[in-house]
């Protein structure tokens, strides 16, 4: 099943196989190093699998051996990480040493492994608190380091969480058991680590404050419309801003009124709140607009808006609007002065009386999208904007059940729209994004909640929005992740 495989020595000297570059023999080192007995690494479109291993050849004094496998996979599935499957690691190793004239005589210093191991076939977690706790932790992509000195115990409990990410595992993740610290590590469970640590496994114990909200965020991972939505993330921002915003509304549902989970993620720092202010400065992805440095499109996630560009945004929301009044003031003056200059000229003749309503003047000075209609007062953080132009290439099936609007946001929120017919709830309703690209309206993921009262919708980055209604679901959406 290996693509390859590599046998290398603790100074990064192959032995045997053909995996071999510079930064496996760094890797192998590291491995050797940290006395790691199981590696397991998803990042970068590969798979890959490590262990150290004590070995000795007849005749020979022992040695200490690291094994590594890699296996490509790239858009293809990967395999499914469990006790079965690390089995077969692990009696893979013993049969390309033995290739090699080598037996096996511990790994990482623990005789008992391979011989309990072969034996070993549930896990010998009581419970599975402690790796729910995990799952959500390292998917809102914060590291977790547990102790342990029952190696049997470490490996089971890591193929319990890898088993629980496998629908993440292609966004990147690095998990170790070892004996001593292993660096980089999403989840490391080491004998002792100098830091702190968050969970003492051999009691099944976590040292966080923050257990309950960690463990919601790995149950939430596993409901199936979650999985469904969240396994097309490409990235691990993506995937982290995706658990975050089904958390808070999950959370909501279940009667947080105060605002605590915006304070847990606050605390923590997770997402855009600490995260990606690096990434936002640091990043090359920016396009010159007008002779000045613009991110592009797929970067404005990573925002975290400070004082001094929320001050800057509402500058010039209202410089926008006011410009809007004084333009729109212009225009009456300009009518009045036709009005007049009419009736003078006309006064001998009868003029019919003409209708005008707010609507027809609206129409006659608009003929692009961005146009304001009516703008709609903005909620605790977004500045919400209707917009009177069609846009075309409606969803086959669908037919608009909302207005138009612009939606500003400096962190993703739940936007209140109301419905431009009644609610029916024999409908199915969707958010959707208006793609200024190709021209199209894109499926948008996250919860959205519909009823007779409008729709509360979860707005994760600014763009034009709408909603769509239908009995039957829209043909080939796109899902926004």
């Amino acid at each position: 099943m290996d693509d390859s495989y590599g046998i290398f020595t603790t100074d990064g000297q192959i032995v045997a196989g053909d995996l071999y570059d510079d930064s496996v023999v760094r890797l192998a080192e590291k491995l050797d190093e940290s006395m790691a007995s199981l590696y397991i690494s998803t990042k970068n479109g590969q798979f890959l699998l490590g262990a150290a291993v004590n070995v000795q050849k007849k005749g020979r004094r022992p040695d200490t051996f690291i094994y590594l496998e890699k296996l490509l996979w790239y858009s293809k599935i990967p395999p499914r990480i469990d006790l079965a499957y690390i089995h077969d690691f692990y009696r893979r190793i013993e049969t390309h040493l033995l290739e090699i004239d080598y037996k096996i005589r511990d790994l990482a210093s623990d005789a008992r492994f391979f011989g309990e191991r072969q034996k070993q076939t549930i896990t010998r977690l009581s419970s599975a608190d402690v790796s729910q706790y995990c799952t959500g932790r390292i998917l809102l992509s914060k590291p977790v380091v547990c102790i342990s000195a029952d190696l049997l115990k470490s490996v089971d409990f890591v193929l319990s969480v890898t088993e629980k990410i496998a629908p993440y595992l292609h966004t990147g993740f690095t998990i170790v058991v070892s004996k001593r610290t292993f660096k980089d590590a999403d989840l490391l469970v080491t004998e002792s680590y100098p830091d702190g640590y968050n969970i003492e496994l051999d009691s099944e114990t976590v040292t966080d404050p923050f257990e309950y909200y960690y463990k919601s965020a790995g149950l939430l991972s596993q409901r199936q419309d979650v999985t469904a939505t969240l396994s097309g993330a490409k990235t691990r921002e993506r995937l982290t801003l995706g658990l975050i915003s089904d958390l808070k509304s999950y959370e909501r549902q279940k009667g947080d009124k105060a605002g605590d989970t915006d304070s847990f993620i606050k605390s923590e720092n997770i997402g855009v709140f600490a995260d990606f202010a690096y990434e936002r400065e640091s990043s090359p992805k920016t396009r010159s607009i007008n002779g000045s440095k613009r991110p592009s499109e797929e970067e404005y996630t990573k925002w975290e808006v400070t004082g001094p560009e929320r001050d800057r945004l509402k500058k010039d929301y209202e410089e926008h609007m006011e410009k809007k009044r004084r333009g729109r003031l212009k225009i009456i003056v300009l009518v009045l002065f036709a009005v007049v200059f009419f009736a003078v000229a006309s006064i001998l003749f009868v003029i019919p009386k003409m209708q005008i309503n707010e609507s027809t003047i609206i129409q006659t000075q608009t003929e692009t999208p961005y146009e304001t209609l009516v703008p709609t007062p903005p909620s605790k953080t977004a500045v919400i904007e209707r917009l009177n132009a069609t846009f075309g290439n409606t969803p086959s099936g669908l037919s608009g059940a909302s207005g138009i609007y612009r939606i500003t946001v400096r962190e993703p929120e739940i936007v209140h729209i109301n419905l431009s017919e009644n609610y029916t709830p024999d409908y199915s309703y969707y958010l959707m994004k208006f793609n200024e690209t190709g021209y199209t309206w894109d499926y948008v993921s996250g919860t959205s909640e519909y009823s007779e009262k409008g729709a509360d919708v979860d707005i994760l980055t600014s763009g034009i929005y709408r909603i769509f209604a239908g009995k039957q679901p829209a043909e080939n959406m796109s899902w926004d992740i």
